[in-house]
């Protein structure tokens, strides 16, 4: 069949062509081609640069077994794939296939509009300096009468399965939507409105099915699930008492998503914006007589993660860049009836908020990723239940976020790795109590077997907020959870990481309950602040050297409703701070070493509600809840952990480090300073010490110890993890300050000199003539002070530094090691 063109419109020479393409063919530079339908290419087209084909609806370009196809743009000249239709349409014509056995390469094209951009099936081409855009999977159908919603249709940037290895570099994959959920069909007289459909998935890059790929230098950004479809309204009338149906979930969404490969390289990509789908909100309650039917439930949140693994035999990535992942909220569920006659209709509830994870890989046999960075990860805010007096069910909770998530993989490594903003979602509104806040955590493992963290940071890592109870009456939700780094049943190896801002969700505040007389009204609790750790190990093992944890906070306890009736009434009391801890570890094994943790503060408590009349306001106030602990390091349920050469600061803490529930803990050569009890149910050893470190400049990050510090030359040799030669900073271990004494503890033995420092920074030997942690112009002024003769006197105690050979005096030789130092 010849094709229709129409490039004499818009003053472009045509192309000839056929559906069929056998042989060569050559669609020429400039030309405008519009197909009568689908095209299948069985010998080798070659479109040259500037060419613009317009595909008709639901039609696709194949590359059928045998056959080839080149795409030759340019930088300033691209090929262009697009609708006949033109903008706004998307979704309106297939996609791109490279079929098994066919072959070829597309660069500087455009591909837009289409359900799926390319299609790479059992085949290897390459695809490079592509941008594929504005793809989006179909809208599910509204269902029959008693029938759900249809699911919205997925969308795919590119789409690679089978016994395909290609090669997909330097492209831009941008505005990949899933298809919306259909709504569910309205009811007959016999069955109630229909569910919601969920909303169609979205990912930018899909690779399943036994295919491999190397993915290179590509920008990824908003990917988006689709929306759930709304639940089929209920239905009254004569002989017809029908309710309506469930609120569909949101579509799930992913930058890059890899199932069943036997390996895959992901390197220098950029995933920006990946979004989970919003469920759909409840119905409300249909009014029926002198009752009616409750209001339904709202759908659940579509998760979101940026990079995703699952079942791949070796992976390798560096240098991605993961930022903007967002779980979709919650629907709110239908609202249940407050007025007479329908009083007591109880409400839909609220649905989860969708979890948000930055890198995520599931059963994976060899796990490697370096030099990237995963930001701003949150989770999906939960739903609330539809308001009413009917006490129904609890507050869904927050979406969970994390930044990076593995589980059941054999071997681990992740390098250089910068992990910030995690953030998890807020609680909602329940009929008894209001949803926790979702979780937050930088590094989550679970059943991994050999696991190496080396050189990461997390840092800015928050529970959700519990949910607020609002207008109804009941306690507040707790906060969310908030943790650096967690492993479950795993064993860690963490080197030279840095774990710092962490706080849990503050709880939600209390409500007023009303006791039935409309003349008490009684605030209720709010909730709990959630629990913050820096490092948290539940079975398994952890052993973490040279390691920076700071600024670890429990969530503040949420306010308690207000006693407001016109009788008086009593406020409710304020929820507990939630506890803070540098270290937990839970019927495990660990080592801590090398150190360095400072502040942990447990979350302040929530204030109680107000009680009394308008004319009394501060009569019967709730109580204010308790403040959160905070603790350095607990072993609990029967751990055995070793904690040595370290460094644990607070200025509020309850206890340094403590053993219960059975745990043998072992504290050797530790500076634990500004906890009420260092030790509890253990004994400290010989080397611990609990003074003030003399830590150069905490809130600026300098962690580095001044001169006089008493954790300088006293920490213990033998306890230095065999291979660990240098301090967290790169610098020398074992180096000798002369101005210290080496192992001051009374019957401590550290070894033989030069004797390790405690904490993760080794105190070199500089001359810093003034202490203040570097070497500069300062100094030199000094030295000149200090300079001595030869033979001349003694050199005194603030020169000390000064003298850097240690020959006893502070001459030309000690200030070439001045100028050698010099930081400025």
């Amino acid at each position: 069949m010849i094709l229709l063109f129409i490039g004499s419109l818009f003053g472009a020479p045509t192309a000839s062509a056929q559906t069929t393409i056998k042989g060569d063919v050559t669609w020429t530079a400039g030309s405008t081609v519009t197909p009568d339908g689908s095209v299948t290419v069985l010998g080798n087209l070659t479109v040259e640069a500037g060419v613009t084909v317009y595909m008709e609806p639901d039609a696709a370009l194949h590359v059928a077994a045998g056959g080839s196809m080149s795409v030759n743009g340019s930088a300033g000249d691209r090929v262009l794939f697009t609708s006949v239709d033109g903008p706004p349409a998307c979704g309106v014509w297939e996609h791109i296939e490279f079929a098994p056995g066919s072959s070829g390469t597309m660069v500087y094209a455009i591909i837009e509009h289409a359900r799926t951009g390319i299609v790479i099936a059992g085949s290897s081409p390459t695809i490079e300096n592509c941008t594929i855009r504005n793809i989006c999977g179909l809208s599910g159908a509204t269902g029959a009468a008693t029938e759900p919603g249809e699911e919205g249709m997925p969308a795919y940037g590119i789409l690679i399965e089978g016994a395909a290895s290609p090669t997909i570099r330097a492209n831009e994959i941008d505005s990949v939507t899933g298809g919306n959920g259909g709504s569910g069909g309205g009811p007959l007289c016999a069955q109630a409105g229909a569910a919601g459909g969920a909303g169609g998935s979205a990912v930018g890059v899909l690779v399943r099915n036994g295919a491999a790929v190397t993915m290179s230098e590509n920008t990824i950004r908003n990917v988006a699930g689709g929306v759930g479809g709304a639940g089929g309204g209920g239905l009254t009338g004569p002989g017809c008492q029908i309710g309506g149906g469930d609120g569909g979930p949101g579509g799930d969404a992913f930058g890059v998503r890899i199932t069943e490969s036997p390996a895959a390289t992901i390197a220098t990509n950029a995933i920006d914006g990946v979004n989970g789908g919003a469920g759909s909100n409840g119905r409300d309650f249909t009014p029926v007589g002198d009752s009616g039917f409750s209001g339904t439930a709202g759908g659940s949140g579509g998760a979101a993660t940026g990079i995703d693994m699952r079942q791949t035999l070796l992976v390798s990535g560096a240098q991605n860049v993961t930022v903007n992942v967002s779980g979709g909220s919650g629907g709110t569920g239908g609202r249940g009836s407050t007025n007479a006659p329908y009083t007591f209709v109880p409400p839909g509830l609220g649905a989860r908020g969708g979890d948000a994870t930055g890198i995520c890989a599931d059963t994976c046999s060899d796990l490697a990723m370096s030099n990237g960075l995963c930001s701003t990860v949150i989770g999906g805010a939960a739903g609330n239940v539809g308001y009413s007096d009917f006490p129904l069910g609890d507050g869904a909770p927050g979406g969970a976020s994390t930044g990076i998530l593995i589980s059941a993989t054999d071997l681990l490594r992740v390098q250089v790795y910068d992990l910030q903003l995690i953030t998890g979602g807020a609680g909602g509104l329940g009929g008894q109590i209001c949803g926790t806040g979702g979780a937050a955590t930088g590094v989550r493992l679970s059943d991994v077997a050999d696991a190496l963290l080396v050189d990461g940071r997390v840092r800015a890592v928050a529970g959700g907020h519990g949910g607020d109870s609002g207008p109804a009456r009941l306690d507040g939700g707790n906060g969310g959870d908030a943790h650096g780094i967690a492993q479950q049943s795993s064993s860690l190896v963490a080197q030279r990481c840095v774990v710092e801002d962490v706080i849990s969700g503050t709880g939600g505040h209390g409500g007023v309950y009303w006791d039935g007389h409309a003349t008490h009204m009684y605030g209720h609790k709010g909730g709990n602040g959630g629990n913050a750790g820096g490092i948290r190990s539940d079975s398994g093992s952890v052993h973490a050297n040279s390691a920076v944890i700071r600024d670890i906070s429990g969530g503040e306890g949420g306010t308690g409703g207000d006693g407001i009736g016109p009788m008086g009434g009593e406020g409710g009391d304020g929820g507990n701070g939630g506890p803070a801890q540098f270290v937990v570890t839970t019927a495990g094994v660990g080592t801590i070493a090398l150190s360095t943790m400072l502040d942990c503060t447990g979350g302040a408590r929530g204030e109680g509600g107000r009680g009394g009349v308008p004319l009394f306001p501060d009569i019967n106030p709730g109580e204010p809840g308790q403040p959160g602990s905070s603790y350095g390091l607990r072993g609990m349920e029967q751990a055995a952990v070793h904690v040595s050469n370290s460094i644990l600061v607070t200025s509020s803490g309850v206890l340094g480090i403590g053993a219960i529930d059975g745990s043998a803990v072992i504290s050797d050569h530790n500076d634990i300073w500004g906890f009420a009890v260092s030790h509890e149910g253990l004994s400290p050893g010989t080397g611990d010490v609990s003074a003030d470190p003399r830590i150069r400049d905490a809130g600026n990050g300098l962690f580095g110890l001044l001169s006089g510090s008493p954790c300088i030359d006293a920490g213990r040799n033998d306890l230095v993890p065999s291979g660990v030669t240098i301090d967290f900073e790169g610098n020398p271990r074992f180096v000798d300050f002369p101005t210290t004494q080496d192992c001051p503890q009374p019957g401590a033995d550290c070894g033989v000199p030069p004797i390790v420092d405690m904490g993760a920074f080794e105190r070199q030997a500089v001359p810093d003539l003034d202490d203040d942690g570097d070497v500069d112009l300062d100094d030199y002024a000094l030295y000149l002070d200090c300079v001595t003769d030869p033979v001349a006197d003694p050199v005194p105690p603030e020169c000390a530094p000064g003298d850097h050979d240690n020959d006893g005096d502070v001459d030309l030789t000690d200030f070439g090691a001045l100028q050698r130092a010099f930081t400025g």
